[in-house]
């Protein structure tokens, strides 16, 4: 287990830890703040980190692949120590500067442990348990190397597989988990089957795995500590960007699939406007996509789809995600508008945003310009808030003040070849 990182109010804003099985070293002496680069996610995509050891006595030159790295970051309000960044040291390029040795370091995040475990003999799950009980089984069920737990090395990083994962559905179809499928693979299986609104998912640096659709985000995912303000004098709780950027993105918008279903008859063509006339399924709300902004029409493959359900439930989601064009947010903070004053929280990936900027017709919390599919839908239909989906920090001082990099917004990944018998 790591070390706990010193407290005193001279102590550095963050402790870093290195180590070959386990981040106990404190090498934050050895680490220039002004090299340190750290990301973190709020979806499925990988998280980095790059920083620089001085290593002036020669004590790492062993240093070699798969070291744990963990790096606390002490809260400015509440003086909490939370893990900032939790991987594993992939690339470790030693150089001479002057007459010292540093250590380039770039390490990935513990959620690249998804790829590296694999099912070992088939399952099949039955009908009727929610997703939450079949990430349980996924997560916590013996099915690895010699009897392990399927998730044994991310198990041994401590990841909680229970406290953020959602009820997206409470009876999910049967499911077939054959032995070559990774832990991501079968995790995205899973989830495919989950939402007709889009589930998605990512793993935190406490870690925790964390899973929510468009109908349940809003409530689930934590808030940021600010809403973005394009004014010379924002309000109370609001906070004037650097630098911010919106663009929309149209290139990968449809609004309508031919689908390969598993079984011949239930393939076919579905758009967003289509009844959707399922039990399970209802339709789409307005306006359609179809209409808003023409046919744009493509194919996908559902292997797993073996039932109309499935199927519109799949389409749904898909739909969901690109019916209409994307919107892209960048924009940074500095100093004290990289925290919430009251908390001390910083802003963090997964957490939701309002933009409120004239220009780019986003209203906040208000209403935004429109119209949009499926604008007539309801809360869960708006275009906000949107989702943090990366954080960069880097630092501006040695007293820790930082500059955040944020991006919101962008396509979820949309579950697509998740299913296959």
């Amino acid at each position: 287990m790591p070390v706990t990182p010193g407290g005193g109010s001279g102590s550095p804003p963050i402790n870093i830890l290195v180590g070959r099985y386990a981040p106990t070293t404190d090498i934050t002496a050895l680490c220039p703040l002004e090299n340190i680069r750290i990301e973190e996610t709020g979806n499925q995509a990988g998280a980095r980190c790059d920083l620089q050891i001085l290593d002036k006595a020669l004590a790492y030159t062993a240093m070699r692949g798969e070291w744990r790295l963990l790096i606390n970051a002490k809260n400015p309000v509440s003086g909490v120590w939370r893990p900032m960044f939790r991987g594993f040291i992939r690339a470790p390029r030693p150089e001479i500067k002057a007459i010292i040795g540093a250590i380039n370091v770039s390490a990935d995040d513990v959620g690249s442990l998804l790829d590296r475990a694999v099912l070992q003999t088939k399952t099949i799950r039955a009908a009727g348990e929610s997703d939450k009980a079949r990430i349980s089984w996924l997560f916590g069920g013996l099915n690895g190397y010699n009897g392990a737990r399927i998730a044994q090395p991310l198990l041994a990083e401590d990841l909680d597989y229970t406290t953020k994962v959602q009820t997206l559905n409470a009876d999910m179809p049967a499911q077939t988990f054959p032995a070559r499928l990774t832990l991501r693979q079968a995790l995205e299986r899973i989830l495919s089957q989950s939402s007709e609104t889009g589930s998605d998912y990512f793993i935190d640096h406490r870690p925790r795995l964390w899973t929510f659709d468009r109908s349940t985000s809003a409530s689930v995912l934590d808030a940021a500590p600010y809403i973005v303000d394009v004014t010379a004098a924002p309000a109370a709780g609001r906070v004037a960007p650097h630098d911010l950027e919106v663009e929309w993105d149209g290139d990968n918008l449809w609004t309508g699939f031919h689908v390969n279903a598993r079984k011949p008859s239930l393939s076919g063509f579905y758009a967003d406007s289509d009844p959707f006339e399922s039990s399970i399924v209802g339709r789409m709300d307005g306006p359609y996509g179809v209409n808003l902004y023409g046919p744009r029409f493509t194919y996908l493959d559902a292997p797993d789809a073996d039932a109309i359900g499935k199927v519109q439930r799949f389409v749904k989601a898909a739909l969901a995600d690109t019916r209409n064009p994307v919107p892209r947010i960048t924009f940074s903070v500095e100093g004290t508008s990289a925290y919430d004053a009251s908390t001390g929280e910083y802003w963090q990936g997964g957490q939701r945003v309002w933009v409120k900027s004239a220009v780019h017709g986003l209203n906040g919390t208000g209403a935004d310009a429109g119209p949009w599919a499926g604008s007539n839908g309801g809360a869960h239909q708006q275009l906000q808030p949107f989702r943090i989906k990366r954080v960069t920090t880097t630092f501006l001082n040695g007293q820790g003040a930082r500059r955040m990099e944020i991006e919101a917004g962008d396509r979820r990944k949309v579950l697509f070849n998740a299913g296959g018998a």
